[in-house]
């Protein structure tokens, strides 16, 4: 299993201006990440990467045998994030929410719009999690 957020994510520092210039994800950027890939991809057994850019990212990208995105209203998520920092008592809230309505959002726009039309598989993320784990094991044959 590898995690996106474990690596030190680089992002354009203007995400708005970002979204205006056409939105590349391929101008993110997070060191070792595809090297672990490979190294990974090389390997017997199933990789499991858990990232938001799917093949969009060309350097990642390029180890996805098969991409499963996660659907999920936007609403839902900002929920899900709140209260995961609720729990933590954590002061990255109110960052993010700050950040949420000019930025994140418009991201995770990009993320359906642009990452969303090359997967294999689309699960909703509204389902529970076992019935989404069926879905991309039946799918994974």
């Amino acid at each position: 299993m590898i995690h996106f957020d474990r690596y030190p994510v680089q992002m354009p520092e203007d995400l708005t201006a970002w979204l205006g210039d056409g939105a590349d994800f391929n101008q993110w950027s997070a060191p070792g990440l595809a090297d672990d890939l490979a190294r990974a991809h090389d390997g017997d057994g199933l990789v499991v990467y858990e990232a938001p850019l799917g093949r969009r990212h060309e350097l990642t990208g390029a180890h996805i045998d098969f991409l499963v995105f996660i659907e999920i209203p936007l609403e839902i998520a900002l929920a899900r994030l709140v209260r995961r920092e609720l729990a933590g008592e954590s002061d990255r809230l109110v960052e993010y929410i700050d950040a949420y309505e000019a930025v994140a959002r418009g991201v995770y726009r990009e993320q359906s719009r642009q990452v969303a039309p090359d997967a294999d598989l689309v699960v909703d993320g509204r389902a529970p999690v076992e019935a989404n784990v069926r879905l991309i094991l039946d799918a994974l044959g």
